[in-house]
């Protein structure tokens, strides 16, 4: 009896040898033809759409993947065309990677076309990771996102961070077809209780937007971010133009305007997708048809509503001259609204405007005005 459990283990030892040197000695074969077609399988389930893998090859580091493409038609097309994964055993049996390199992804986003209206996605981020990486880049990268009318990119984008439940990351791109619109972040993203993106610098043109880490949490349907500030050192009608064809939409102002604001500071809030600014500005100047003028102490207010956007706010002009304003600014970008003027020496008002000599002019003057302006056309 004890022969024959000796010769049974000795032949399965024997059988087991056998198959991890046939493993061993065509891995890359075995890993082509049979491990990669139950990749494919398993992750088009996990993302209910196509996915393709042309190659997969053992590194002296770990794997690599050629050309990874991932295809849920009519809303999202993703493009790989290498994967570089470094891990050992040790690492994998921990659940780890040590590193993971994704070059040149290309994703790009179409809207949908359903006339109902979605629901919104729920983002659920597990208590405890499946997995960690403790390095993870990617280079070169490209984001489209299509809508209905317009085309949105991003491009020469860099990323370097990890996935732990708390990793620090750097993020470089240029925003639209060209390198006008350097953006630049870094920040932290916290994985653990509380699942927060802290943003710690943000850049736009290689100015700094941030006086103070902006908090951002990642849980739910939607983002919230509190109240954070961000400041604008200068800025001026053009700057604003270039932001706004970078988006691809028109601008909400007159073409004769022009202005230019000096230590401008937004103090704004996202809760329930829905966006409240507080923008206030120590002083700029106007310019509107050869009618110029000085003004401090701009405080507006915006409001977004279901329909559109609410504005109101008030300014010191020239000469303690104040105007108070309100409008309303619809999906179709028409603007329409009341602004309130109160002009306590309307003759030294003149002279600072138009010059000559002042106006002999006893008391105060309040001229009230509405006001509309559609697709940038003044009324």
């Amino acid at each position: 009896m004890k022969k024959i459990i000796y010769r049974a283990t000795l032949s399965l030892l024997l059988v087991v040898f056998l198959l991890a040197g046939i493993c061993w000695l065509y891995a890359d074969q075995v890993l082509d033809q049979f491990v990669r077609p139950q990749v494919e399988k398993i992750a088009a389930q996990l993302v209910e759409g196509q996915v393709q893998i042309r190659q997969m090859d053992w590194t002296e580091t770990g794997l690599e993947i050629l050309e990874l493409d991932v295809n849920l038609p009519g809303q999202l097309l993703v493009t790989i065309p290498r994967v570089e994964l470094n891990f050992t055993p040790s690492s994998l049996w921990h659940r780890q990677l040590d590193v993971l390199r994704v070059i040149e992804p290309q994703v790009e986003t179409f809207p949908s076309k359903s006339r109902e209206k979605s629901p919104k996605p729920t983002l659920k981020i597990p208590e405890r990771l499946p997995f960690t990486i403790n390095q993870m880049t990617v280079s070169n990268g490209r984001i489209l996102i299509n809508s209905s009318d317009h085309q949105w990119q991003l491009h020469q984008l860099n990323f370097s961070g990890a996935l732990q439940q708390q990793s620090d990351f750097i993020l470089s791109t240029f925003f639209g077809p060209d390198e006008k619109h350097p953006v630049d972040i870094t920040g932290t993203v916290e994985l653990s209780q509380q699942k927060t993106l802290t943003l710690k610098s943000l850049s736009w043109q290689e100015q700094q937007l941030l006086t103070a880490p902006l908090l951002i949490n990642l849980t739910g349907a939607d983002f919230t971010s509190g109240h954070n500030i961000l400041r604008l050192e200068q800025f001026d009608h053009i700057k604003l133009q270039g932001i706004l064809t970078a988006l691809g939409q028109p601008s909400p102002l007159p073409k004769e305007l022009a202005f230019s604001l000096t230590d401008a500071t937004i103090n704004f809030a996202l809760e329930e997708q829905a966006i409240n600014l507080e923008i206030q500005v120590k002083d700029g100047l106007i310019d509107w048809n050869d009618l110029n003028g000085t003004f401090t102490q701009l405080k507006v207010l915006i409001n977004q509503e279901q329909d559109g956007w609410k504005i109101s706010g008030e300014f010191q002009g020239s000469v303690k001259s104040t105007v108070s304003f309100s409008a309303k600014l619809d999906g179709k970008n028409n603007l329409a609204g009341q602004a309130l003027v109160k002009i306590p020496d309307p003759g030294a008002l003149k002279t600072e405007l138009l010059g000559g000599t002042a106006l002999k002019i006893s008391g105060g003057l309040q001229i009230a005005a509405k006001y509309s302006l559609q697709g940038g056309d003044s009324n």
